[in-house]
């Protein structure tokens, strides 16, 4: 078992007997009570946790534990599990602390919580939201687990108020919540239980605990009550055997140099605010932190070192006095030329589309109309172009037969491209198969991506970017007058308009993906 005993306790690995570790089975245990401000959970809570992390590396998942974490200790433990999010089969995630809540919002605190306000919140410890989006990565079923404490804080803080608020439980994720004393040890005997599935557990749990989402028909815990009893004992003896130079507590070591600018950095004491700064400096230079969300994992330590490197500083990875100040003014740099090669490109670009318009489809020609379309899905005149060819569409509805004007009115009131794709299985010559094509390439695009989807998907998610970050992404296309929907951290079919359309004023590729080159864009634009 992988466990992260941060800010008091090192790093430790703990490959245990006969239960080898399996990459595809990826848990979180965060196990939150000496709060410094608030009610500390009772004994049974933490050994609760513990016990939950020894049962699911029994069952084969590489399992990152965090004890008492500060705000600063919850972001890493959790960039560091977003990191490994991509090869997850089951993931499980529980946690145990002292929740705090306003309207629809709930956020999961650290044991340094002060009273602050919801505005503040995202900024101290992951929203409820946040766990739930990680655990939709899972390539099979993922669990979720909230032992909430009752007592939480004297004053929480403006607009705060001790507990949980409703979860809104993405598709395909179980959601299990109940009171911080016994609830640990009823999930080990429920949803973990060697041999259950989570389906017979959540038949035994109702009305003992709140449930919601779905409940596979899969084991979450060991296979048999055999093989967690092999691993329990193969970890007491291992916890019992004298350790060489007491290696199973120390921190990975770092060379003098790392150490020394480590310890300048720890000493720099970057708020929340500051980070976020230099992971947007980071990214304007092109160094690829993979990410705007204030935690500083192995991408954003990669990414100072390149900057150091290239600075002709030694590139350790963490920053000293002054470096920051030069990273700020390098940056600032690099967003004025950005700005101005945008504006620059958005001239030519926007010079070149107004003279395709005129020259083939101004006048109101059908396959010139249907080409703009194609190459300007949300260009300046789109929806002259959309009325023109409904007026043309419209025409054609006398020499079509009732049951082809039947399912193209059908089509065109859903107006999805699943509606036009299931008009041209139907009418792949119909009257309107023209005006279905165009429709669904705009609606997708635009014709100069169709062809390339699955590779464009395929380069966005190589960045791996945080539930945060892209919800960074879409409060920066809100603030630069991009409107992408819902701001929740999920890119759907407005994320991709507003995408497509910040893309095109700044003279990109307009694809509605996300690169490296539109993230860069998007930071330099927001200041």
């Amino acid at each position: 078992m992988k466990t992260f005993r941060l800010g008091v306790v090192a790093f430790a690995t703990t490959l245990m007997a006969g239960s080898p570790l399996l990459a595809e089975d990826l848990a979180l245990v965060i196990g939150n009570s000496d709060y410094a401000n608030g009610a500390k959970l009772p004994d049974s809570a933490n050994e609760a946790a513990d016990r939950i992390a020894a049962v699911l590396d029994a069952a084969g998942y590489e399992v990152l534990e965090g004890k008492d974490l500060t705000s600063q200790d919850m972001f890493d433990i959790l960039s560091e599990f977003n990191d490994r999010l991509p090869d997850a089969d089951r993931i499980v995630i529980y946690y145990s602390g002292n929740p705090v809540t306003a309207v629809r919002s709930t956020w999961l605190t650290p044991v340094d919580m002060q009273a602050l306000s919801p505005v503040l919140a995202d900024f101290t410890g992951p929203s409820l939201d946040l766990l739930l989006g990680m655990a939709t990565k899972s390539r099979g079923s993922s669990v979720v687990m909230i032992a909430a404490g009752e007592d939480g804080f004297e004053s929480p803080g403006f607009g705060l108020k001790n507990g949980m608020g409703p979860p809104a439980v993405p598709k395909g994720v179980l959601y299990l919540q109940g009171k911080a004393g016994d609830f640990g040890t009823v999930m080990a005997e429920t949803v973990l239980k060697p041999a259950m599935s989570a389906s017979e557990a959540v038949k035994r749990l109702e009305g003992r605990v709140e449930i919601g989402g779905d409940a596979p028909d899969l084991v979450f815990g060991p296979k048999n009550q055999a093989e967690l009893d092999a691993a329990l004992k193969a970890a007491a003896d291992a916890a019992a055997a004298p350790q060489a130079g007491d290696q199973s507590s120390a921190e990975p070591q770092l060379t003098g140099r790392e150490k020394a600018d480590a310890e300048a950095e720890d000493a720099l004491n970057f708020s929340r605010a500051e980070r976020l700064r230099i992971q947007e400096a980071l990214t304007v230079l092109d160094y690829e932190p993979k990410g705007i969300d204030g935690v500083f994992g192995p991408n954003t330590r990669t990414a100072i070192s390149r900057y150091q490197d290239a600075e002709g500083m030694p590139a350790t990875g963490y920053l000293r006095d002054g470096q920051t100040d030069r990273l700020f003014n390098l940056a600032e740099k690099r967003s004025r030329e950005l700005d101005a090669e945008a504006r620059k490109a958005e001239a030519a670009a926007r010079k070149a589309e107004i003279a395709f318009w005129k020259e083939r489809a101004a006048g109101g020609d059908e396959q010139g109309l249907r080409a703009y379309l194609r190459r300007y899905p949300d260009g300046v005149h789109a929806d002259d172009a959309t009325r023109l060819l409904d007026r043309i569409d419209d025409g054609r509805l006398g020499a079509a037969s009732a049951q082809e004007r039947q399912a193209w009115q059908a089509a065109r009131s859903s107006d999805t491209p699943a509606a036009y794709r299931s008009y041209l299985q139907s009418w792949p010559n119909g009257q309107f198969a023209n005006a279905a094509r165009t429709r669904m390439e705009t609606l997708q695009g635009g014709g100069d991506v169709s062809d390339q989807r699955d590779q464009l998907a395929a380069r966005e998610e190589a960045l791996r970017l945080s539930h945060d970050s892209l919800l960074s992404v879409e409060q920066r296309l809100e603030a630069q007058g991009f409107p992408p929907g819902r701001v929740d951290g999920r890119i759907d079919g407005e994320t991709r308009i507003a995408l497509r359309r910040f893309q095109r004023s700044r003279g990109l590729e307009v694809t509605g993906y996300l690169d490296d080159r539109t993230l860069r864009q998007l930071v330099a634009a927001s200041g």
